[in-house]
């Protein structure tokens, strides 16, 4: 068994490189070339100030770990060439999914569901979106640090052992530090201690109140130097139609659909017809897959529901919990940040589906099944993002684009004003999409891609769709990009 089980996860690593490839061979885009523009020109002895909090009105949160720190050292180390960030998201993917089936393996004591949800977690289309869109290291560090501390909490409870209980409080500050949603540890170790360990409420206080007390220590922090951001996106909306709205597409996200579905339909299956002229091949591919999904969990939730112990409840609370950051910012939510939630979708729907490999030959089947469905799903799904996804269009289009301004334009003076111009041949998509500047614009992030590939901060980018009266195009290196697609 043991040998057959070092023979799949092989195979399944496999399988996520080849369906990943091409997202392993992307570009930077938009928020990358952000977060490596505000380190540009920063030494080691910077270090010690990345850490500190500063008022800004270039930053909304506090991640210094998974951003500062991190794009520091990768940019010092790599500069501009995006395999090596590419490869560290790819091996977190990978530790990451090991942890999954530590921890599910752990509180359900069944090796098998660990491995079950192993492969879940590790088929997902998720990890295309964070392979292609690179700032998704900090989800991923933040979900490191949370299985980790998830851990050592699990070993402090089983064994008591003092040390596993720092280690846990020790790495919910890494994950605080590395992305602010962490802290729904303190939740799912609340779920952990009602419905695993079923202790007291006085021993949950004692055992919580660290935790609590650095989360109210990491927001005072936030409000202190950030305040609330007055962004649009970032605005939450607490109303109970959007609170659902979002919480189901995260959650159908999760399953394995793409985030473009979200474009073409609503929830009361208002369709635009053009979902079935664009991707009608993909609809009829996925069509008989999920079912086959669904039917799988209709049979084991059927036949075991009166079963399911008190550690599935706690795998799909935890899953209800972590979902919670995002369920509230209905302009602001994507499937890379669905990381840590993942973890315990898969915990909780393997669950059941464990349990039909007792039942007779035809349950091994029909779990074999189960899984050959999502892998299926998971290769639809990421086909389609390689085409359809904005974090894939846009590396896409930054190689392009910069790499042809670089071409015509090899070097430059210092402090040079670029202006960038539409193409008149782009089309007209919508009013909200805007023309060809626009796009470059969100692509490149404003002049950030072009400070990083003259390396001077001093650089001015004009956009004809959005500075139309702050430029003088007779001083200015005009240029008229063009798109890949």
């Amino acid at each position: 068994m043991k040998i057959l089980n070092v023979f799949v996860i092989f195979l399944s690593v496999f399988i996520l490189i080849i369906f990943n490839w091409n997202a392993l061979n992307s570009y930077f885009s938009q928020d990358d070339f952000f977060h490596l523009r505000l380190l540009l020109g920063k030494e080691i002895t910077d270090l010690p100030s990345l850490f500190i909090p500063k008022f800004s009105d270039e930053q909304t949160f506090y991640r210094p770990l998974s951003r500062e720190l991190y794009n520091f050292i990768m940019f010092k180390l790599y500069n501009l060439n995006p395999f090596p960030y590419h490869l560290i998201n790819l091996v977190l993917i990978f530790i990451n999914s090991f942890l999954v089936f530590l921890l599910i393996k752990m509180v359900s004591k069944k090796e098998l569901i660990g491995f079950l949800a192993f492969l879940i977690y590790l088929i997902s289309p998720i990890h295309s979106v964070e392979l292609y869109y690179l700032s998704s290291v900090q989800t991923l560090l933040s979900t490191f640090f949370v299985l980790v501390g998830l851990l050592n909490y699990h070993k402090f409870s089983t064994g008591r052992k003092i040390i596993n209980w720092y280690l846990s409080i020790l790495v919910f500050i890494t994950a605080l530090l590395s992305h602010e949603s962490a802290a729904v540890l303190i939740g799912i170790l609340f779920l952990y201690e009602v419905f695993c360990k079923k202790n007291s409420f006085r021993r949950i206080v004692i055992n919580l109140l660290p935790f609590v007390l650095l989360l109210f220590l990491r927001i005072l922090v936030h409000f202190a130097y950030f305040g609330i951001s007055q962004q649009q996106v970032y605005q939450p909306v607490f109303s109970p139609p959007s609170v659902i709205n979002s919480f189901v597409w995260l959650s159908l996200w999760t399953i394995g659909l793409p985030e473009m579905l979200r474009d073409f339909m609503t929830l009361k299956f208002e369709i635009n017809p053009n979902l079935f002229k664009y991707y009608g091949d993909y609809l009829l591919l996925i069509t008989p897959i999920i079912g086959i999904i669904l039917i799988t969990v209709a049979i084991a939730f059927g036949r075991y529901f009166r079963n399911l112990n008190s550690i599935f409840y706690f795998l799909f609370f935890s899953f209800i919990i972590s979902l919670t950051p995002f369920i509230f910012f209905p302009k602001h939510i994507f499937s890379y940040y669905l990381n840590l939630p993942l973890v315990f979708f898969a915990g909780f729907i393997v669950y059941p589906i464990s349990n039909l490999l007792t039942w007779q030959k035809i349950g091994k089947f029909v779990v074999i099944f189960f899984v050959v469905a999502f892998l299926g799903l998971s290769w639809q799904t990421i086909q389609l993002n390689q085409s359809t996804h904005w974090a894939a269009k846009r590396a896409k289009a930054a190689k392009v684009i910069l790499s042809s301004i670089k071409h015509e334009v090899p070097q430059i003076d210092k402090g040079a004003n670029f202006f960038i111009k539409d193409d008149p041949g782009y089309p007209y998509i919508s009013q909200d999409w805007g023309s060809s500047s626009k796009q470059v614009f969100y692509i490149l992030s404003g002049s950030d891609a072009l400070k990083l590939l003259y390396n001077d901060l001093s650089i001015k980018v004009y956009y004809e769709a959005i500075d139309s009266e702050k430029y003088n195009q007779e001083k200015m290196i005009s240029l008229t990009p063009f798109f890949p697609y």
